[in-house]
């Protein structure tokens, strides 16, 4: 995915923004990342309710997809 154009796109708020960088960097340093929301929140200094929101919002956007595997929730950047 292009950072320019998720940086660029007016519908997501700075903390979506911020979010997805940070899902980026855990992807490329570890393939995905595997972050519950309390650790993404803890480090953001946010909530664990933000962090699912934002999450929510870039999955729907297409800019990450999100799955589980086994009790893990994966996040993964996506390519386009």
């Amino acid at each position: 995915m292009n950072i320019q154009k998720v940086l660029h796109d007016h519908s997501l708020t700075s903390t979506e923004k911020v979010v997805y960088m940070e899902v980026y960097t855990q992807s490329k340093m570890k393939y995905c990342c595997t972050m519950t929301n309390s650790e993404l929140g803890r480090l953001l200094n946010v909530s664990n309710k933000t962090i699912s929101r934002c999450l929510t919002k870039l999955h729907k956007s297409y800019y990450i997809t999100v799955f589980t595997e086994g009790v893990t929730r994966v996040a993964k950047v996506n390519k386009n």
